[in-house]
């Protein structure tokens, strides 16, 4: 998936403006590596911490005093659709890189596993839901990606191997249906 990030330069005293790093300047590019991989430690960092919290409340679900329960599973839904999106670009796509990235396969595959753990974590939290509750919005939402047609990402519903096999190959079929292999191709 192409990259949309940008860095800046920030004075700490802020006696200087912001300035925004220049990708084609040869001589910023070690500085723009350099931001590019602190970047991925803080969000690698985040989302060991936000998973760690996901997998607390999922174990404490009974005890947790949750204010919106359906809520929760509608976030944790969304955070699915954008992690099979993800994945389907880049099974179809690639990344967008101009070269191989050494780490791109094993970074891929975590990406791929988290998706499935948290396929079977909603699952599982959306039987949990009071039956007596009829949670609305859980069938799935209208989603709009850069580069894309809004589309109709459906959550999953059946907790299976199979089910999430089934699930990912629709999120292929979703990135074709929302033109992005057609909007790729022109530019």
């Amino acid at each position: 998936m192409p990259s949309r990030a940008s860095y800046d330069f920030v004075a700490i005293d802020g006696k200087f403006p912001d300035m925004p790093m220049n990708v084609e300047d040869p001589e910023g590019q070690v500085d723009i590596m350099i931001a590019a991989q602190l970047s991925r430690i803080v969000c690698r960092k985040l989302e060991v911490a936000g998973y760690e919290e996901l997998q607390r409340i999922l174990n404490n679900w009974s005890k947790e005093i949750i204010p919106d329960q359906a809520q929760f599973v509608r976030q944790l839904g969304q955070i699915l659709l954008t992690l099979r999106w993800r994945v389907s670009w880049w099974e179809l796509l690639g990344d967008g890189g101009m070269t191989e990235d050494v780490g791109k396969e094993r970074f891929e595959d975590r990406v791929r596993r988290l998706c499935r753990v948290l396929y079977f974590y909603y699952c599982n939290a959306r039987k949990k839901l009071p039956a007596f509750s009829n949670p609305q919005g859980l069938d799935g939402v209208w989603s709009s990606y850069a580069d894309a047609s809004t589309i109709y990402d459906d959550f999953p519903k059946v907790e299976s191997i199979e089910a999430f096999t089934q699930w990912m190959q629709r999120g292929k079929e979703l990135i074709v249906e929302a033109g992005v292999v057609r909007r790729m191709s022109v530019s």
